[in-house]
């Protein structure tokens, strides 16, 4: 009887640690207070809130991707990330940079021509959008749904078919 316990609260503790190490959150949940409150800049390089962001694609499905234009894995990807915005025309892609500074993150834009919406965090993975996130390397992506909640996130490979599943059904 002991050992059925012992095993019981081991394949508890494993089942834990699988779904967080994984990195999606759950359907359903709400952008932490953080995250809404994490500063970017626009193209015209005013300052503007992610929450703030969010309220321009409310009641749509928003694709984020948090990236670089120096990251390898990020430019890598941008096909795979082309051919989910074909198949979903009605989301909003979103492209958070981290590059090191507003005239590289636009260089970037320009020479890779990512086509979306696009916003440069200065903080880059320090700051609260992407700890509250728990956002700690790049490519970073996420599908934020209708009701503005996360419907899968810390996926950090493009062809994850997590992706194409939460555009696909939110």
């Amino acid at each position: 009887m002991k050992k059925l316990t012992i095993i019981k609260s081991i394949l508890a503790v494993l089942t834990i640690f699988v779904f967080t190490a994984c990195g999606t959150s759950s359907k359903g949940e709400k952008l932490p207070t953080g995250a809404l409150k994490g500063k970017f800049l626009t193209l015209d390089e005013e300052e503007i809130q992610f929450k703030e962001i969010m309220q321009k694609y409310e009641g749509k499905t928003v694709f984020v991707e948090v990236c670089a234009s120096w990251c390898k894995e990020c430019i890598l990807g941008l096909p795979h990330i082309n051919k989910l915005k074909e198949k979903n025309i009605d989301a909003v892609f979103v492209f958070l940079s981290i590059d090191r500074d507003v005239a590289q993150w636009k260089r970037g834009i320009e020479r890779f021509d990512i086509k979306g919406e696009h916003y440069f965090l200065p903080s880059a993975l320090k700051g609260s959008f992407a700890q509250s996130l728990q956002i700690d390397k790049i490519p970073n992506y996420m599908v934020i749904n209708k009701k503005g909640e996360i419907v899968v996130s810390g996926i950090t490979d493009p062809t994850d078919t997590q992706l194409k599943q939460a555009l696909e059904n939110n």
